[in-house]
């Protein structure tokens, strides 16, 4: 690519219109080379797809915001539901199962007769 071509869509387009207006002013332009329709019509696709990606971007900023609230409210109500179940059931508890989540770990020790390794074995 010649260096004197934009690399920038906007840019690309400007030039393009611009050769265009070039290539109509310019009597001697060769008949082989790009009209000026050619360059205009690449100019107004490279704009209105500019133009797509921009509105296409700000509906995009605008969903991620909408669904950030979404996630946050539910978060919220989740949050009120672990803590319900939790009153319902215990932290530990199995049943927390059917709403979610997994039963919190037990810190507490074991008692009972099942609690020793040694004994469980001795009363199966």
């Amino acid at each position: 690519m010649s260096p004197g071509i934009a690399v920038k869509p906007a840019a690309l387009a400007a030039q393009c219109t611009t050769a265009a207006a070039g290539i109509a002013s310019e009597e001697a332009y060769p008949v082989t080379a790009p009209s000026a329709a050619a360059l205009q019509s690449h100019a107004d696709a490279i704009n209105e797809r500019h133009a797509t990606i921009n509105n296409l971007e700000t509906q995009l900023r605008a969903e991620r915001q909408t669904l950030k609230q979404n996630v946050d409210a539910a978060r919220g109500d989740m949050t009120k539901v672990d803590q319900a179940t939790g009153l319902l059931c215990g932290p530990e508890g199995a049943q927390k199962q059917n709403f979610g989540f997994t039963p919190k770990k037990s810190t507490k020790t074991p008692t009972g007769p099942w609690s020793d390794p040694a004994t469980r074995v001795a009363n199966i």
